[in-house]
């Protein structure tokens, strides 16, 4: 696929349709992003898409989005950084600024706008050219780490700005009906956060070749971001246990290996330093995810549920390990991950306290389905959602032969 190059202006648009995506981030691996314009690509829309984002000089841009893609990057550097509220506040301004300019030079048929800050600065377009759709990454106000000020905050601006939407995504059941609540007039659609099919010639990161462990040993595996709330600290102290409970038989013992990067990085490289049965890799490309999920027998995907957003949350990697076919443990006040619960009986159910306890029932249900072949066999898949995604698009010139019957 030839890159589609950035020359940082654009006429106004002709009558051409076009799309614009608009969010607030470095771009180097937003995977909704990157399956939206993907969709669009592969069910025939041709015209121009193009994606605003932040620029910053020490993150490279991910390459598809380039191949997909016009990247346009604006700088948020301003004055008195030393003062952090002001000097976010101020960074923000400048990005605003930059953004709704480059709005301005061209008609689009529709405006993504990523997540709450997004959706703001496309909002205060007094006259926004398009259909502007506000993608809520999250349960935008009610993120975790929102202080209370915060919460109110977002929701402040959220409902002064959500009657220029002409519709909200959300990830997850929950998610969706909240925004139904709060805001009747305003059609919420589900698109959930699910992982792309793996192509048949996708290269297999090998994981336990990798780490030299036997095929005969139970893995549990970790995969995504490295970072507060994703209970990786509590993965990394409940094996560390396991290793020094069992002296007598370690081999039974299984192993942790975490797939990802963030800011606990240095913590999970120090634990697998220490403990033979904790293992770290930095991340293996996208399209590689699922097949490195298939060398794992049990996923963990704990989030902690103290802010609704978490609560409600329908993570990629919850799917990523069930699409691989792993029986996958979540905790027990996940709402939305236990919506599937019913009609997949590898989702499997745990307290934080009681982790281990849940690891050995995951390895004799592993174990017992090995002998009888009893788990479920179901799949998710970002293409299942091809009906909601073409409704969605309705206003774009996509592939007769692929539209929903």
């Amino acid at each position: 696929m030839t890159p589609r190059a950035d020359t940082g202006t654009d006429a106004k648009a002709s009558a051409q349709p076009s799309v614009c995506h608009v969010f607030m981030s470095k771009l180097a691996n937003e995977s909704r992003l990157e399956k939206e314009i993907g969709f669009l690509r592969t069910h025939g829309f041709d015209g121009p898409v193009q994606v605003l984002g932040v620029a910053d000089a020490d993150v490279v841009v991910s390459p598809t989005l380039h191949q997909m893609a016009q990247v346009r990057l604006f700088s948020p550097e301003a004055p008195l950084r030393r003062i952090p509220i002001v000097g976010k506040l101020l960074r923000f301004r400048r990005w605003a600024t930059q953004v709704r300019a480059a709005l301005r030079q061209r008609d689009n048929t529709i405006v993504v706008a990523h997540s709450l800050p997004a959706f703001v600065v496309c909002s205060a377009l007094n006259k926004l050219s398009g259909r502007l759709i506000y993608d809520a990454h999250e349960y935008e106000t009610e993120r975790n780490g929102f202080r209370p000020w915060q919460k109110r905050l977002a929701r402040l601006a959220e409902g002064l700005c959500i009657g220029k939407a002409s519709e909200v995504w959300a990830v997850s059941p929950s998610i969706v009906d909240a925004y139904r609540t709060r805001y009747p007039h305003v059609p919420a659609r589900l698109i959930m956060n699910l992982p792309p099919r793996p192509l048949p010639d996708v290269t297999d990161p090998d994981i336990r070749a990798r780490l030299n462990i036997p095929p005969d040993r139970l893995v549990c595996g970790y995969l995504g971001a490295l970072g507060p709330g994703r209970c990786i600290e509590l993965y990394l102290d409940t094996f560390a246990k396991l290793w020094e409970s069992r002296t007598a038989d370690r081999n039974t013992v299984p192993d942790l290996v975490i797939v990802g990067d963030g800011v606990l990085r240095s913590r999970c490289e120090q634990a697998a330093a220490k403990f033979p049965n904790i293992h770290y890799l930095p991340p293996v490309p996208p399209d590689q995810v699922v097949a490195a999920a298939r060398h794992f027998d049990i996923g963990l995907c704990l989030i902690d549920p103290s802010s609704l957003s978490y609560k409600y949350s329908l993570p990629n990697k919850f799917f990523q390990h069930l699409s691989a076919g792993n029986f996958t443990i979540v905790l027990d006040a996940s709402t939305d991950m236990l919506r599937f619960a019913p009609d997949d009986n590898r989702i499997l159910t745990t307290q934080a306290d009681t982790l281990s306890q849940a690891i050995g029932a995951a390895t004799q249900a592993h174990a017992r389905n090995a002998a009888t072949s009893f788990a479920s066999d179901k799949s998710y898949f970002w293409e299942d959602q091809t009906p909601q995604l073409h409704a969605a698009f309705a206003d774009l010139p996509l592939n007769p032969a692929q539209a929903p019957a």
